[in-house]
């Protein structure tokens, strides 16, 4: 297993501090080991990450840490990793960098001239001097109610005034936000702006030239499927159900277990295994 941080669970280690997963606890185990009760019915962030260091130990699982996957090559027996140690070669590959990988800022005309440093949800201020909210996602929404120490202080300014939602950000004129989707635009005097504009998943580089991907940049083939043009090749972690993205995790890593199995037996022609 190849994670190119130095630590198990890192992306949830950078996760702004009053983070807690939003499915139960219950439902938000992965497959071989529950979420210890005592962490509570939502899980904060750092509890995720004390569940993710038991889960190496429970199964005891061999990490390359600080080992950075550049790209994936198909070869006749299975696959070529260049990696930050060399060259690997593997017979089946998963690939789970997660669905929010690269923070994305659209390219807002005037953006260049402004004295800006990109602050992405990860790195969410605790604290903020401008209640001025905009695109009100649950990112969005999680900054605002940090800077207030509670949602329900958020939904109190947005009452009093103290905190609106703006139209769409469109254009940076030196110190002003152009907001508005349609005419006439307003002009806005901001002091700093919070893009919660999401992430992307970061793919085209490692397996984009395989052919796996579509137009938006995700694998044709989640899960235990794969695509037509690369035969044991698993993606796991790209789909964002309502369910709860862990929970559709554990599913799916059961039966990339399963679809391993059987494309490694057809391969050498081993005898059927439990399933």
């Amino acid at each position: 297993m190849l994670d190119r941080s130095a630590q198990v669970g890192a992306a949830w280690r950078s996760h702004y501090r009053r983070l807690r997963l939003h499915t139960e606890r219950a439902f938000s185990g992965l497959p071989g080991l529950a979420i210890p009760r005592e962490f509570g019915r939502w899980v904060p962030r750092e509890k995720v990450v004390e569940y993710l260091e038991l889960s190496v130990r429970h199964h005891r699982l061999r990490l390359r840490l600080s080992t950075a996957v550049a790209r994936i090559d198909r070869e006749p027996a299975g696959y070529r990793l260049e990696t930050s140690d060399g060259p690997l070669r593997t017979r089946t590959v998963v690939v789970a960098t997660g669905y929010n990988h690269s923070p994305w800022v659209p390219d807002w005309p005037g953006r260049a001239a402004r004295r800006s440093r990109s602050i992405s949800r990860r790195a969410a201020p605790q604290a903020s001097t401008s209640p001025c909210a905009r695109h009100p996602t649950s990112c969005g929404a999680a900054c605002a109610a940090s800077r207030r120490n509670s949602s329900a202080c958020c939904c109190a300014a947005l009452k009093a005034g103290r905190l609106w939602i703006e139209g769409a950000l469109v254009a940076f004129d030196g110190a002003e936000a152009i907001t508005g989707a349609v005419k006439p635009h307003r002009r806005l005097t901001v002091d700093a702006v919070i893009a919660a504009t999401g992430y992307r998943r970061g793919l085209e580089s490692l397996v984009g030239h395989l052919g796996v991907l579509d137009r938006s940049g995700l694998p044709f083939a989640l899960g235990a499927r794969t695509h037509a043009a690369a035969p044991g090749l698993y993606f796991i972690g790209y789909s964002n159900p309502i369910s709860g993205n862990l929970r559709e995790m554990g599913s799916d890593a059961r039966g990339i277990a399963r679809a391993i199995r059987r494309h490694l037996r057809d391969a050498d022609h081993l005898p059927a295994g439990p399933r």
